[in-house]
């Protein structure tokens, strides 16, 4: 199951615009979406926009969604670049804006990979070759 199915998150047509039932199984004991559950849906509304992997995001959280409400999440992708894409989705229930997630969306092939508990000794910028935009 995809994150799409199991939060209930359609897409309107082929528009950057989804809606989202709160259902009792994203919700808190005290009758309101989860936090994570928004996040989720915003996120996965900006990868199936942007056709890329989330790389970063962050949610500002400003109002909450009761049980039985219905959340409309649209999706804004501000800059497209040949790796990066950096866009926004902004979720309300009515009028009323709940959530904005601000994220980083893409994919580049990259030599180097792993977590680094110390910096690797590495030339400085001014030893180094400049590097080439694609």
């Amino acid at each position: 199951m995809d994150s799409r199915s199991f939060l209930g998150l359609n897409r309107i047509g082929e528009t950057t615009t989804f809606e989202m039932p709160v259902d009792i199984r994203i919700s808190t004991g005290g009758s309101f979406l989860f936090g994570g559950a928004g996040l989720g849906a915003c996120i996965s509304a900006l990868e199936t926009v942007s056709q890329r992997n989330l790389v970063w995001a962050t949610a500002q959280y400003l109002s909450f969604a009761r049980t039985n409400e219905l959340v409309t999440i649209d999706v804004t992708l501000v800059v497209n670049g040949p790796q990066i894409t950096q866009g926004r989705a902004v979720a309300r229930v009515g009028d009323r804006e709940i959530l904005t997630v601000n994220a980083a969306l893409g994919d580049r092939n990259f030599e180097a990979a792993g977590q680094f508990a110390k910096m690797p000794q590495a030339p400085s910028p001014e030893q180094t070759p400049a590097r080439q935009h694609i």
